[in-house]
């Protein structure tokens, strides 16, 4: 088994299943999700128990979605919620995208179909009707504003089990950012982060699994590269 470097970390090893998913699959369709991010959301819905749910804000053509569906347990729904109008920077260059045929064809070839509900409308909205299970895995990577994360956390925590996950993708993004912070009291414990994927959980036993491990150590390594990038851009200020 191949193991692959983040932040000169060793990751757990992909399984074959993974392998197979993301190359034959997830790494065709379009999208921003990583390698190691579709890896890390697919072990962690690995962990979500029979009688949890999985909801995804913001699925775009289904990288994450297939990630997150062909992980968990057989009776586990991915409930995936999505607008289908496409993602911040095209709707504020004014393109008009349509992502929901593909998003639909995506789930279909990867044979996960039968696992996801998909909603095709606005999160909150979605909250509004939702009647499902607890939320086992709550992944955030809907519109990339303050508001509109503040919103998505608002309308969704309430669902979450006592042990379940929340995920942020594009957390480095600064209207993501300030979003997470401004209800950092509300999340559970940071668990860590892989590549664009900030995770919190107060699972114990996530927290001492091998991704969750990774996930502390990556993010922590991050931390420290960010914080010496920061020391020296100001030596070098007071060189200038």
């Amino acid at each position: 088994m191949h193991r692959i470097k983040t932040f000169g970390i060793s990751k757990p090893d992909e399984s074959e299943k993974f392998r197979k998913l993301f190359d034959k699959h997830i790494s065709g369709f379009n999208g921003w999700l990583e390698r190691d991010e579709a890896f890390f959301l697919y072990e962690l819905s690995k962990m979500v128990e029979d009688e949890l749910a999985i909801v995804e804000i913001g699925s775009y053509e289904g990288k994450s979605t297939v990630a997150l569906s062909a992980g968990s347990k057989e009776n586990v729904i991915t409930h995936a919620i999505d607008p289908h109008t496409g993602d911040i920077s095209e709707v504020s260059a004014g393109i008009k995208v349509d992502t929901y045929r593909n998003f639909v064809s995506n789930l279909l070839a990867s044979g996960v179909s039968n696992k996801v509900v998909v909603k095709r409308m606005y999160s909150q909205d979605a909250a509004k009707e939702y009647k499902g299970p607890p939320i086992g895995l709550l992944f955030i990577d809907g519109w990339h504003t303050t508001d509109a994360v503040i919103t998505d956390i608002d309308s969704w925590l309430p669902y979450l089990d006592p042990h379940g996950i929340v995920v942020f993708d594009d957390w480095g993004d600064a209207e993501v950012w300030a979003g997470i912070s401004d209800r950092l009291n509300n999340l559970p414990k940071l668990l860590g982060a892989v590549g664009k994927d900030l995770a919190f959980t107060n699972s114990t036993k996530i927290q001492q699994s091998p991704i969750g491990v990774f996930a502390k150590r990556t993010y922590t390594r991050l931390r420290i590269l960010n914080t010496l990038r920061a020391i020296k851009m100001t030596l070098r200020r007071k060189l200038i």
